[in-house]
């Protein structure tokens, strides 16, 4: 062999370690997060109590981040006690959610104007399909 191909042949092989070692780092480099199933067997409540995704792990809610703010105690807090440790307002009208009406007026019947819609109406039973 040549000087000329012995160069290109150790390009070729430098290239591929490279490669391989790239690859390498790429799966065996940091572990993902995983949530801590301990947590929830130790407060008794499921992972979505203080976790975005309803598996556990990554992002946390209003609620896991006030239940971190609180140095972690053996119960979750509610959402309006989060809300509270984490200085947040929620102003409302609380009357709305807990006065109901006496009774309730009975809805007007639904009319239609099949004459507006007798074009469309014909059209899509004479359609065919795809």
């Amino acid at each position: 062999m040549n000087l000329r191909t012995t160069n290109y042949v150790l390009r070729i092989a430098g290239c591929l370690m490279l490669l391989f070692l790239f690859a390498l780092v790429l799966l065996c480099g940091a572990p993902p997060a995983r949530a801590m199933p301990e947590y929830a067997a130790r407060v008794g409540e499921p992972c979505a109590s203080c976790h975005v995704s309803p598996a556990g792990g990554g992002l946390r809610n209003v609620r896991g981040q006030a239940w971190i703010a609180s140095d972690k105690p053996a119960l979750v807090p509610s959402t309006a006690d989060a809300l509270k440790a984490l200085g947040l307002q929620l102003p409302a009208d609380m009357s709305i959610y807990t006065d109901a009406p006496s009774s309730i007026p009975t809805p007007a019947p639904l009319r239609l104007r099949l004459d507006k819609y007798r074009p469309l109406l014909e059209r899509l039973f004479d359609y065919e399909g795809n």
